[in-house]
């Protein structure tokens, strides 16, 4: 294994905290990776954008320069909004159409 693909963990973090986050981002880096040949500037949507795999999913796809929007419900905007996504509640009368204005190109 190239040391570039290794990571320091920290040593006070319990084992099986470490593999949830490392399976989450592993999880949502196959996605973004092996669904479509994303390029900077695509949007992508993000269904459960609050949970783990959603949360992992908006950061990676903000650092490969993804338009990124979340979904989640009305009390977890403030999180999503905050991993860099464009935030929008499941339960907004017109969801569809703010979707749809978010990403014009699809």
């Amino acid at each position: 294994i190239e040391a570039s693909n290794l990571m320091l963990l920290p040593n006070d973090l319990p084992s099986h905290q470490l593999a949830c986050l490392v399976l989450n981002y592993m999880t949502a880096f196959g996605l973004l990776t092996s669904a479509k040949q994303l390029k900077p500037g695509d949007s992508i949507l993000v269904m459960g954008a609050s949970g783990a795999v959603g949360t992992a999913l908006c950061q990676l796809g903000r650092v490969l320069g993804l338009r990124v929007v979340g979904v989640a419900t009305a009390a977890k905007l403030v999180h999503v909004n905050a991993q860099g996504a464009f935030g929008q509640a499941y339960d907004q009368p017109d969801l569809r159409s703010r979707l749809y204005c978010l990403t014009p190109q699809g």
